[in-house]
């Protein structure tokens, strides 16, 4: 398949080498998710066999790199023999309902011919927007997960009377997402277009509210939003830089310029904190990093006030509290929680907690407290170990606040 597509002029990376499972595994695959804007999966009678071992690895894997970077990555199923398995891809649809391509014996040279096809119409046209591999599915609109089509803007196109529409950035799993100059504000905006059958109109006041009240520097949530047509449009400051998931994703961070990141990440939390607000989805994905090197914790979708009478599980499970993950009602310890998961990961290069179900993510924490930084670099600093195993503790009263922990990096960054 490789060669015929390479005839064709189209270059796709595969795992040529049968990689094992395993760290730098996980890294080709989220390296080629992130250099191309494909993934191609075989499918034959040998996966039946393997689902329980490293294909059906790979497919989370990918599904859920693809999740997190938006759907203008194609996921293409091939069919070799056997069936694509029913594995879901978001709330409502599984890999099965996606169109694939049968290279199964005769099929071989007409599913050749289609897949080339439709990836050199995706290569003319730009990236597409969904996961089909109709010439004419992509080119006018885009489907979020409930099936609701969102109308794709042009580049110059003025919107709804007050936005200038500047360029086309990463699709959100539901949204459309631009960079736009605000005429009122006389300043650059994202625009987060969601249909208005996707918005839980509750959160999004919450979050709306939210971002009205809370002025940090080292904090970006959603200034407004507004109804235009059939579409909700929440307007964010724009920020040019990337996620400190991406940071990491090359290693661990060296210390002293991980110390500046964790001193603002503390005091983000604390002003967040201080205003009654539960971010309940605190990891490196939701923060950013600016080209100005400024930290700012982003996306706040999930956060309720504290006290609020939520106690549903939400949130990324592999940085979630223990609390969180019993279904209790998270409080801001719980985001300190998280935050020293994240800061575990920052300094080590690791994640601390792995699983993909919650029996998993339960043994995990119950040995939370052995895996310790310098467990994994034998000359980790002694009080940044304090600073990262205190927000670790299971008890939420007795790990520190925000301030507080800002207050110990200082210390040992002076």
């Amino acid at each position: 398949m490789v060669a015929e597509l390479k005839k064709r002029g189209l270059d796709i990376w595969y795992d040529q080498n049968a990689l094992i499972p395993g760290s730098f595994w996980r890294d080709e695959i989220r390296r080629a998710i992130r250099e191309h804007e494909r993934f191609i999966a075989c499918f034959s009678s040998e996966y039946t066999a393997r689902s329980r071992t490293y294909m059906n690895e790979e497919l989370s894997l990918a599904i859920g790199e693809i999740r997190e970077r938006g759907s203008s990555i194609w996921f293409i199923p091939i069919l070799l023999s056997g069936e694509v398995p029913d594995i879901e891809i978001h709330p409502g649809r599984t890999l099965r309902d996606i169109q694939h391509v049968s290279l199964a014996g005769a099929d071989w040279d007409d599913g050749i011919e289609r897949l080339a096809r439709a990836l050199l119409n995706m290569d003319s046209h730009g990236t597409t927007d969904g996961l089909s591999l109709e010439d004419e599915s992509h080119s006018r609109s885009s489907t979020d997960a409930a099936g609701v089509s969102i109308k794709r803007l042009r580049l110059g196109q003025p919107f709804a009377n007050r936005f200038r529409i500047l360029e086309r950035l990463r699709r959100g799993r539901s949204a459309e997402n631009y960079r736009a100059f605000d005429v009122f504000r006389e300043q650059e905006v994202k625009l987060d277009i969601r249909p208005d059958g996707a918005v839980d109109h509750e959160q999004l006041r919450s979050e709306v509210s939210i971002g009205q009240f809370i002025r940090h520097p080292n904090v970006s949530a959603a200034r407004e939003a507004l109804m235009v047509k059939d579409a909700v449009v929440v307007v964010t400051d724009y920020i040019p830089g990337f996620t400190l998931e991406d940071l990491i994703s090359s290693g661990a961070i060296e210390q002293s310029i991980g110390l500046r990141y964790a001193e603002e990440l503390m005091a983000g939390l604390a002003a967040i904190h201080e205003q009654g607000i539960v971010h309940r989805d605190i990891k490196p994905g939701n923060i950013l990093i600016g080209d100005d090197s400024r930290l700012r914790i982003t996306n706040f979708g999930m956060a309720i006030h504290s006290g609020a009478n939520r106690s549903e599980i939400a949130g990324t499970p592999v940085y979630m509290a223990p609390e969180q993950l019993l279904g209790a009602m998270p409080s801001v310890a719980s985001d300190i929680f998280s935050s020293g998961l994240v800061l575990f990961e920052m300094f080590t290069g690791k994640r601390m907690v792995e699983g993909h179900t919650f029996k998993q993510l339960f043994s995990a924490h119950e040995t939370i407290l052995t895996r310790r930084p310098s467990s994994i670099l034998a000359d980790f600093d002694a009080e940044l170990e304090h600073v990262i195993m205190s927000c670790l503790v299971k008890q939420p009263l007795q790990r520190p606040s925000a301030l507080d922990l800002r207050h110990m990096l200082v210390l040992i960054n002076t």
